[in-house]
């Protein structure tokens, strides 16, 4: 009988050890009501080789799909946070004057059929602050951590050039490093 009873403890002790530092998984997907403006240029140069996205090259708003994980991990392994964000954009105009884009001039008033992508990833590494959430009585928890963010950009140009139709393209992938803070208020179980 004490065998079954100590079998029992041991079982009940290795159970809550287990969940007690299990990893946890929390995931989104939502929308993302997206627009482009501004100016583009495949390098600093004269205002000719500069499109404006709002006049030049009409691009329609876009709404895409947002996912986003984090993974709570035990012990003092860092906490992952990732994030994936897509953009594209898509549209046709012209420009009254030639455009010099990369290695090629585009002739003047020819259509241009243009498309830009930025994606951004998200990597983060992060600790839950514990003392906030245990002096807040589990009301407050603050997470404090890295992120880089990777953005992921291509632009593509497709003209007359010469009266041949040619396309050209720039792409650029920049990491770039962020502090990560998150922060979560619970004034009730059923509202955070």
């Amino acid at each position: 009988m004490i065998r079954r009873i100590a079998l029992i403890c041991v079982a009940c002790l290795i159970a809550a050890y287990t969940n007690a530092h299990a990893v946890g998984l929390e995931m989104a997907v939502g929308g993302w009501g997206q627009s482009v403006g501004g100016t583009l240029s495949y390098s600093e140069s004269s205002i000719p080789d500069v499109i404006d996205l709002d006049s030049d090259i009409r691009f329609d708003d876009e709404t895409k799909a947002v996912a986003r994980a984090k993974i709570d991990m035990p012990f003092f392994i860092p906490n992952i946070y990732l994030v994936a964000a897509p953009m594209e954009f898509e549209g046709t105009g012209s420009k009254s004057t030639t455009l010099t884009y990369g290695d090629i001039t585009f002739d003047a008033s020819a259509d241009l059929n243009s498309k830009i992508t930025l994606n951004q990833y998200d990597v983060g590494f992060y600790y839950g602050l514990p003392f906030v959430n245990t002096a807040t009585l589990g009301k407050l928890n603050v997470d404090v951590g890295l992120n880089i963010r990777i953005a992921d950009f291509k632009a593509e140009i497709t003209g007359a050039s010469g009266g041949t139709t040619v396309t050209e393209t720039k792409s650029l992938t920049l990491p770039i490093p962020m502090l990560y803070v998150g922060v979560q208020f619970e004034p009730i179980e059923a509202l955070a």
